[in-house]
C-alpha cells in the first residue's frame, strides 16, 4: 500500500484558498446562468454543488468527496435535462432516473481513474435507478404487470434461497 504523502501547511493553505475560489466561481456562474436564461436556478444548485464536490475531491485528493459529488451531479443533470427536454411525465422521470444512475456510476469511474481504487457498491443503487427508469419507459402495461406480480416476489426469493442452500458448487477441474 502506498504511504500517504504529507502536504506542507503552506501548500495546504494555498489549495484551500484555491478551492474556495473555485466554489465561488461555480456559485457565481450558476447565479449568472439563472439571471440571463429561462432556467430555474433552483434546479441548477444540485448540479453545481455536485461539480464543486467533484473538483474538491480531485483537487484535495479526498476519495470520500466523490460520493456526494457523483450523487449530486447525477441529480442535478437529471433535473436540468427534465426541464430542458420538456418530456412527458413518464419519459421525464425515466431521463431523471437514468441521469441519477449515471451519477452513481461516475463514482465508480472516477474512483478508478483518479484514485486507482476499485469501488463497486455504487452499481447497486445505479442498477435500481436504471430498473426504475426502464419501468417508467415501459409504460402503463408494464407497471400494471408489476402490480399484478408484486405478491409473488417473496416466493421467488424463497426459491432462490432453497436453490442456493441445496445446490452443489461446480468443482474446479485442473
Amino acid at each position: 500500500m502506498e504511504e500517504p504523502t504529507l502536504i506542507p501547511p503552506a501548500e495546504k493553505a494555498v489549495r484551500s484558498r484555491r478551492m474556495t475560489a473555485v466554489i465561488l466561481l461555480l456559485v457565481a456562474g450558476a447565479a449568472l446562468v439563472g439571471q440571463y436564461t429561462n432556467l430555474n436556478f433552483g434546479k441548477l444548485v444540485p448540479l453545481f454543488l455536485g461539480l464543486a464536490f467533484l473538483v474538491w475531491s480531485l483537487w484535495a485528493r479526498e476519495w470520500g468527496l466523490l460520493v456526494p459529488g457523483g450523487i449530486l451531479s447525477g441529480l442535478g443533470t437529471g433535473l436540468l435535462l427534465q426541464e430542458l427536454l420538456d418530456l412527458g411525465r413518464a419519459s421525464g422521470t425515466a431521463v431523471f432516473l437514468f441521469c441519477f444512475a449515471g451519477g452513481w456510476v461516475l463514482i465508480v469511474v472516477l474512483s478508478k481513474l483518479a484514485f486507482n481504487r476499485r469501488v463497486l457498491w455504487p452499481f447497486w443503487p445505479a442498477g435500481a435507478m436504471v430498473f426504475a427508469g426502464l419501468t417508467q419507459m415501459g409504460g402503463p402495461d408494464l407497471r400494471e404487470w408489476f402490480r399484478w406480480a408484486r405478491p409473488f416476489w417473496p416466493f421467488a426469493l424463497i426459491l432462490v434461497a432453497v436453490y442456493l442452500w441445496f445446490a452443489n458448487p461446480a468443482k474446479k477441474q485442473d
